[in-house]
C-alpha cells in the first residue's frame, strides 16, 4: 500500500509500523516476511515476529534484520505493547503503543591479508497510538527512534534518526481502505499513498505509491492464516519482492478484541 499504513494496523507487522496497532490482532499470532531487491547485491530483508493478546492488552516480540551488498548488517531485536483505553460504540476506540529496540550493526571485513567483523550496539524507543472516532476512519501517529543513537561501524556509521509520522485510513463497507500518510524525517518529509480492495473471494488486492516508489501486491485471508505477495519499484533500487505469512494460533471468535 505503499508505506501507508500507520493508521491502518491491521496485521503483526505493526509491532515494526506502529506499536498501538498490536491491538487488531485478536489471537496469538506469528508473523514472518522476506524481501529481496531484483539487482544483484542489493538489499535483503527479513522479519519474524509474534504477538500475543491479553485481557486488555496485546504483547509482542521480534527480529528483523537487513543485510547491505559489502556484508553490513543491521539486526532489531524489539518488544513492544499495545492497549486499548477507550472504547466507543460501533467499533470506535483508542490504543496507544510503545516498543523497545536494540539496535546491532555489523560489518564483515575481506582484503586478502585480514578477515574480520566488527559491531556496534544501541537501544531506542518507539511509540504510537491509533484513534477510530468512528467505524469509518481511522487516524494513526508514531514517533520512531525517540532516542537517536549511533552505530559507529568501519567508514559508514548507521544513524538511527527520530521520525514522526501521521496517517489517516477511510473504511468503505468493509471492503475498501484508503490511505494517506506523510513522513517527517530530520530534512525530508515524505508522502505516502495506497488503498486496499476485498473482493468476494478471501483475496484483497492492495496497491499505493510515495514519492518514486510504486508498489502493489495480493492478500490471501483464511480464517487460521494470511499470506502476502507484494512488489515495489523504484528507479534506483529496481523491483522488489516480497512475501509475508502470518499464522493465526486459533479462530477469533466473538469474545475476542476486534
Amino acid at each position: 500500500m505503499g508505506g501507508a499504513f500507520i493508521a491502518l494496523g491491521d496485521d503483526a507487522s505493526s509491532l515494526y509500523v506502529n506499536p498501538a496497532g498490536m491491538i487488531l490482532t485478536p489471537v496469538p499470532a506469528l508473523y514472518a516476511e522476506y524481501a529481496e531487491s531484483s539487482i544483484p547485491g542489493e538489499s535483503i530483508e527479513k522479519k519474524v515476529d509474534v504477538l500475543v493478546p491479553l485481557r486488555a492488552a496485546v504483547l509482542g516480540a521480534g527480529w528483523y534484520r537487513l543485510g547491505y551488498e559489502g556484508g553490513s548488517v543491521e539486526d532489531l531485536f524489539i518488544a513492544g505493547f499495545s492497549a486499548r483505553i477507550l472504547d466507543g460504540v460501533q467499533g470506535s476506540f483508542l490504543s496507544i503503543g510503545s516498543s523497545v529496540k536494540a539496535a546491532r550493526f555489523s560489518n564483515e571485513t575481506d582484503c586478502g591479508c585480514l578477515s574480520g567483523r566488527s559491531s556496534d550496539t544501541g537501544v531506542t524507543f518507539d511509540a504510537g497510538l491509533i484513534i477510530r472516532p468512528l467505524p469509518v476512519i481511522s487516524f494513526g501517529y508514531t514517533a520512531q527512534n525517540l532516542r537517536r543513537i549511533e552505530l559507529e561501524v568501519g567508514e559508514d556509521p548507521a544513524i538511527a534518526r527520530r521520525i514522526h509520522r501521521w496517517g489517516i485510513t477511510y473504511f468503505w463497507e468493509e471492503r475498501v481502505a484508503v490511505s494517506f500518510e506523510q513522513e517527517h524525517a530530520p530534512g525530508s518529509v515524505v508522502r505516502h499513498y495506497g488503498f486496499s480492495v476485498r473482493t468476494s473471494t478471501p483475496l484483497e488486492l492492495m496497491a499505493g505509491f510515495s514519492e518514486e516508489h510504486v508498489s502493489g501486491g495480493a492478500r490471501w485471508n483464511h480464517a487460521l492464516f494470511r499470506l502476502t505477495a507484494a512488489f515495489t519499484s523504484c528507479e534506483q533500487h529496481g523491483i522488489e519482492a516480497r512475501a509475508a505469512l502470518e499464522l493465526f494460533f486459533r479462530r477469533a471468535g466473538e469474545g475476542d478484541m476486534k
